[in-house]
């Protein structure tokens, strides 16, 4: 059962909304012909907490025969407010998909600047395209989270060598769909 605390911090920009609304009723004198200040400022809060429920869903992406895909329902984030928990919920659910016989999510550490390390175990062999679009998925998965900045993977072998290690940015993959790529020439 959540505190009053926690309850407060969860909803505290509706309660902020909802005070300004009552403070505003108060001091224009707001009569029963005339409610457009109260229908504009309803139709704002559901806007914002529309806002704010759709950027806590995220879809988890994984290899699939070659290609990245997303699993058909999207994910909504349980603790929105926490980055540790924003962003290790989706990391589970995308390690999930992983071959742990060839790699295998170990851990994550966020630092103060919202920055992610996350270390991976190979397992086995791995081709390299194969290991490319893995990463592609994950970051694309993580990348949701607008909190996230960078996020550096680390891949060691069975004996904790570090084989090697990867800062990746937002814009360090580009994704599109296979039928609208920019440069793709038709068949004839």
């Amino acid at each position: 059962m959540q505190s009053n605390k926690a309850i407060f911090k969860k909803y505290k920009n509706l309660y902020l909304i909802l005070s300004m609304i009552l403070v505003g009723c108060f001091f224009s004198g707001c009569d029963k012909k005339d409610n457009t200040f109260i229908e504009d400022v309803s139709e704002g809060i559901e806007a914002a907490v529309d806002n704010q429920k759709s950027s806590n869903i995220v879809s988890i992406y994984y290899v699939r025969d070659g290609k990245i895909v997303a699993e058909e329902e999207k994910y909504q984030i349980k603790q929105p407010d926490s980055i540790t928990a924003s962003a290790e919920e989706p990391m589970n659910l995308a390690s999930k998909h992983f071959d742990e016989e060839k790699l295998e999510y170990m851990s994550y550490m966020i630092d103060e600047k919202n920055n992610i390390d996350v270390e991976f175990v190979k397992n086995g062999e791995m081709d390299k395209d194969e290991y490319f679009l893995v990463e592609a998925a994950f970051l694309k998965t993580l990348f949701q989270i607008k909190e996230i900045c960078d996020v550096t993977i680390s891949i060691e072998d069975a004996n904790e060598k570090l084989v090697s290690q990867t800062v990746y940015t937002r814009d360090s993959f580009y994704f599109y769909d296979d039928d609208k790529i920019p440069y793709a020439e038709e068949n004839d």
